[in-house]
């Protein structure tokens, strides 16, 4: 008797076929966007794998933009870092223009204070410069004022 493994047949996997399709990409190319192996992708499509939805959700994502032309004409390379950034940053430029809220200002401010404080940022951005170049020179924080040497007593 033949036994096949039973197959997951979920709206969901249709669903993200559908989307692959009206984006006009190969399986290889939705693949690289969602950071799949391609046979995962097909598993996924074709019901035999169990579908999270977050790839549906990127998936959607990638929809959207294509839609809102965001990327131009949507590839898989458009979805990279360096252009998801160079996106962000267009946007991020265009509120802060455009925007005439102050209250919106102010609280995006806020949230960006306390999710990206620079501090965080400042410091990986000095260890990854010193660690690829030795003759860059760190320049130490300034001392906050009255912590001098010539504010301390003399021993």
């Amino acid at each position: 008797m033949n036994q096949s493994k039973p197959t997951i047949k979920t709206e969901k996997a249709r669903q993200l076929r559908e989307m692959r399709r009206r984006l006009e990409w190969t399986q290889q190319q939705m693949a690289e966007a969602l950071g799949l192996d391609p046979s995962y992708l097909s598993q996924l499509e074709n019901g035999r794998r169990k579908l999270d939805d977050w790839y549906l959700k990127k998936a959607g994502e990638f929809e959207k933009m294509k839609t809102a032309n965001v990327f131009g004409n949507a590839t898989p390379e458009s979805f990279s870092l360096q252009a998801t950034a160079e996106a962000c940053l267009t946007y991020l430029t265009q509120f802060l223009t455009t925007c005439k809220d102050p209250a919106k200002v102010v609280w995006t401010y806020v949230e960006l204070q306390e999710h990206f404080p620079l501090n965080k940022w400042a410091e990986a951005a000095e260890e990854d410069v010193s660690s690829k170049s030795p003759s860059v020179v760190t320049v130490p924080a300034p001392k906050p004022a009255g912590d001098s040497d010539r504010d301390r007593p003399k021993p």
